[in-house]
């Protein structure tokens, strides 16, 4: 089996990338728990949970484009309980990057001089990362019920014919009754009865209607803008 002759699937490629954030935010936990044992006090430690972070959105904002790669292979023509399954988990998916770069703001805040200060960002930061663990799981647990439930993404298993051993032949046509060949054929209709029905065609994949998520985001920094800086 080659296993790089899957890397040209924009499922299997989706699959990969999206185990990296997943494992950042179980494991950023981790690290949240041992800052507040610090008490945010350990330099290095700190500047560990900023990068954490900051990677992990950086690399969730990678997999938004891996994960609109795979709606072209989805046909329009599936259920809508599995449209309402695809736009839960592009709402949480395209969201994790938010919650990730919030908690890292809240890790340089607790670099503060003062205690109280620091101890105040501290259980922010634990309630971040949290937080953030929480809602990159709800990613995983919709996109894990497409696979899974749904068989999104997940190769149709081919019929494969199996002859069983022992099995007796076909009995011989018994006397009197024709076989098959010997049976009247029924005649054609003629094309001019009935016109043929026009063949419907299918409709387009989920891609065609879905508008890419950088190009809506540079429309909202747009709106920003122009709210902040309005142009005569």
């Amino acid at each position: 089996m080659n296993m790089l002759g899957g890397l040209d699937n924009p499922h299997i490629i989706h699959a990969l990338a999206v185990h990296v954030p997943v494992a950042m935010a179980l494991l950023g936990v981790l690290l949240a728990l041992m800052c507040a044992v610090t008490q945010m006090k350990n330099a290095p430690l700190r500047r560990l949970a900023i990068g954490w972070y900051a990677i992990m959105a950086a690399i969730s904002l990678l997999t938004i484009l891996t994960g609109e790669r795979t709606l072209g292979d989805i046909p329009g023509s599936v259920s809508a309980e599995i449209r309402n399954t695809v736009a839960t988990h592009r709402m949480f998916g395209e969201n994790i990057w938010i919650a990730a770069l919030f908690t890292t703001l809240i890790a340089i805040f607790c670099g503060a001089k003062r205690d109280n200060i620091r101890n105040t960002f501290t259980v922010l930061m634990v309630m971040a990362s949290l937080a953030t663990m929480a809602w990159t799981s709800a990613a995983a647990w919709y996109g894990t019920t497409l696979i899974y439930r749904d068989g999104v993404g997940s190769p149709k298993p081919a019929a494969v014919a199996m002859e069983s051993p022992g099995v007796p032949a076909a009995p011989e046509a018994m006397p009197g009754i024709p076989a098959s060949t010997d049976l009247p054929v029924m005649p054609e209709v003629s094309p001019g009865e009935k016109a043929p029905a026009t063949p419907i065609p299918p409709p387009p994949p989920l891609s065609a209607t879905h508008e890419p998520y950088f190009g809506r985001l540079s429309k909202v920094w747009g709106d920003v803008f122009n709210f902040l800086w309005p142009t005569q």
